[in-house]
């Protein structure tokens, strides 16, 4: 797989990739698809912050880090 950025494969050595979608689209499954391509072997995923509860099958700093309110403002 091949994803062409501005006109260029990406071959750099510090390229981001920013899947967004709305809840529920699929954003998770792509990513992991898109890690498990040879492109992609020494690609780290950015974890994001958020304040919402965790559910049962994430864990924090894996698939999110969970913050309270006040840590995320701080």
């Amino acid at each position: 797989m091949h994803l062409p950025i501005g006109g260029k494969f990406m071959n750099k050595q510090y390229t981001i990739i920013a899947i967004m979608g709305k809840a529920g689209s699929g954003k998770d499954t792509l990513c992991h698809a898109l890690l498990e391509e040879p492109e992609f072997l020494n690609a780290k995923p950015i974890i994001s912050c958020t304040t919402r509860p965790i559910r049962d099958n994430e864990t924090d700093g894996v698939d999110y880090h969970f913050l309270t309110n006040e840590e995320f403002t701080d």
